[in-house]
């Protein structure tokens, strides 16, 4: 693929984009997150058992 053209004006990159069906306006941004949370509540796996966790961990060999 080569670049056959740069279009620079916002009226003809609209025109262009609403004819092949695309939207010519920016997207809407997605709304800010909380931060994340903290402690050590957070884990990756649900199976592994943690020093807090009351069930004897069992493992086959």
């Amino acid at each position: 693929m080569r670049r056959l053209a740069e279009i620079t004006d916002k009226r003809v990159a609209s025109k262009m984009l609403e004819h092949v069906g695309f939207p010519s306006d920016a997207p809407e941004p997605w709304p800010a997150r909380g931060p994340p949370e903290s402690g050590s509540s957070s884990r990756c796996f649900d199976d592994e058992p943690q020093a807090d966790d009351d069930t004897p961990a069992t493992h086959v060999q």
